[in-house]
């Protein structure tokens, strides 16, 4: 690395979606600058590529999330509707005090 950070920059085209989304972001306050917004974007696909790759997920995948799919799309009877969950949940929530979180 140089002791000049202009000389580390380099200068890379996106489409204007991109750089709108990306300028968007530091507008927001939610990045210092352009930089910022591509370093994160870059750390979260890396966190994701580990992630994909890891063994435990491979597992869960083959083990849970498959066969669930499966047996949903062979019964679909036996799985809640949206207004089922909002009421269980709902259900759940007047049974609770403050200080019990909801998991």
């Amino acid at each position: 690395m140089s002791a000049d950070p202009l000389e580390d920059m380099a200068t890379i085209a996106v489409r204007r979606d991109v750089a709108a989304a990306v300028n968007a972001q530091v507008e927001s306050g939610a990045y210092r600058d352009q930089d910022a917004v591509v370093r994160e974007g870059l750390r979260l696909i890396g966190a994701g590529d580990r992630l994909a790759e890891s063994e435990e997920v491979e597992r869960w995948l083959r083990e849970v999330a498959v066969p669930t799919a499966r047996q949903i799309l062979a019964d679909p009877s036996s799985t809640l509707t949206v207004e089922e969950v909002e009421s269980h949940l709902a259900e759940q929530r007047s049974m609770r005090d403050d200080s019990t979180p909801i998991l």
